[in-house]
Order: C-alpha cells, then sequence, then structure tokens
C-alpha cells in the first residue's frame, strides 16, 4: 500500500451520489498549488471519492475554494473518454480534514 498526503483547495463543490447498492460517496477535487521558481506555478487535480455514512450533511463544508487535508492511497490510471485519453489522479481510502465551520473546527471526522 502506498499512501499520500494533499493539502489543497476544492476545484468545485462537493457532490454526492450512490454506488454499489446504495452505498453513498462524497466526490470532489482538490487543486494543489506548486510553486515552481520564478514566478512559475502548476497545480495538480487530485480527485477524491469518500465512502461516508452521512454524506449530504459535509456538502455544506465541502465548498468550492474550502481548504482541506485528504491522506490516503494514491491511485494513477490511464482513462479514455469521447476518443480522448489522459491519466486520472485519485485518492481512494481517505481520511479527510474538513475545513473549520464557523468556529468550532472540524478535524478527521470518519463518519
Amino acid at each position: 500500500m502506498n499512501s499520500i498526503t494533499v493539502v489543497g483547495n476544492l476545484v468545485e463543490n462537493a457532490i454526492v451520489k450512490e454506488f454499489d447498492a446504495g452505498d453513498k460517496y462524497v466526490l470532489f477535487k482538490v487543486a494543489d498549488n506548486l510553486y515552481m521558481g520564478e514566478g512559475k506555478e502548476h497545480a495538480n487535480f487530485i480527485d477524491v471519492k469518500w465512502k461516508v455514512k452521512q454524506a449530504e450533511k459535509l456538502l455544506e463544508s465541502l465548498k468550492k475554494g474550502a481548504k482541506v487535508t485528504v491522506m490516503g492511497e494514491l491511485v494513477i490510471k490511464d482513462v479514455e473518454n469521447n476518443g480522448q485519453k489522459y491519466r486520472n489522479v485519485g485518492i481512494r481510502y481517505p481520511k479527510v480534514d474538513l475545513p473549520p465551520k464557523g468556529k468550532s473546527p472540524q478535524s478527521n471526522m470518519d463518519w
């Protein structure tokens, strides 16, 4: 098993989808910005698929621009969609530190 920790911001609002006989997952994409020197930056985009019980409750915290820390197993796979080939980078089996909600921070929420 490999592991990765990414700290970044959500690219868009998280969504909830059902897979595998009713299991709910929160899906979101994190942008991890890297400084490359001399004013150059690069962004890595990482997909997260998080299986949680009360998924809908997390949508309030996981909005575009929110800063999160995600730890889990790195998955890289080649995908073809409409004739276009690309490489997908994702994290599975994540532990997610949520952004603070109001004044009381939520951390390592494993619903």
